[in-house]
């Protein structure tokens, strides 16, 4: 079986609502984006990495970079603006610019920055293992947060349980579920443009620890990652 040609997609806006200019923002002495392009390049299986921005900020993060940077559209760069599109405008630039046609696309958004290349050559892997799949997304354990503990509220903020199952159980008799932490999203090219989404039907997860979940949507998410990087960066050697 040939070795697949893999395209890495950061897609970076920047502008955002709940952290401003979060992609750009200093973690731990290096701006959020420039996590994700590392993973990117310390991967040994992806053949491209490409940067998607409209801000002329990143682009100037990304340059010094071993990866192409594409400027995106106005139309495609507001906060309602699908991601998509983006996407499928990022293939068609890269397979346009390297003469490389693709066979797996793999997102990589800089809000979920805990991860390493080799975790990236696992998540490729797992795909070219599984034949059968159409897709690889990460995942983390839901912990505490069990939809067995979750509940509908009235307007009289009447309780009534999402899941009766263990409603009253203690941790351990819960079972295992899993909520996706937005680190990868890897998919076949073909699936990505038939099905029309990073999600498609067939899909396999890769688990990742729960203890480095952080996506970052608010501000609390940024602080709870400035206090976690450091001793990411340690463990991780980086």
């Amino acid at each position: 079986m040939p070795t697949p040609n893999v395209l890495a997609i950061v897609p970076a806006r920047g502008g955002s609502k709940g952290v401003p200019g979060k992609n750009s923002r200093l973690l731990h002495h290096k701006p959020l984006i420039g996590y994700a392009i590392e993973t990117s390049l310390a991967s040994k299986k992806i053949t491209c990495t490409v940067v998607n921005t409209d801000s002329e900020a990143i682009a100037a993060i990304a340059q010094p970079y071993a990866v192409h940077v594409q400027m995106r559209e106005a139309a495609l760069a507001t906060d309602e603006a699908p991601i998509l599109p983006v996407i499928q405008s990022t293939v068609a630039y890269a397979e346009t610019r390297t003469g490389i046609s693709f066979d797996i696309i793999l997102l990589l958004q800089p809000t979920a920055p805990f991860r390493t290349g080799a975790d990236a050559d696992a998540v490729i892997q797992l795909l070219i293992d599984h034949p059968e799949k159409d897709g690889v997304i990460s995942v983390v354990p839901v912990g505490d947060h069990h939809p067995s503990r979750m509940y509908w509220l009235n307007e009289q903020h009447d309780m009534q349980h999402f899941l009766a199952q263990n409603e009253t159980g203690n941790r351990q008799q819960l079972a295992p579920l899993y909520i996706r932490n937005g680190c990868f999203y890897a998919i076949r090219k073909a699936a990505l443009f038939a099905e029309k989404t990073v999600m498609p039907a067939k899909k396999i997860a890769y688990i990742m620890p729960s203890d480095w979940h952080v996506n970052i949507d608010k501000e609390k998410d940024f602080l709870l990652a400035e206090v976690l990087a450091p001793r990411w960066i340690e463990l991780h050697q980086l």
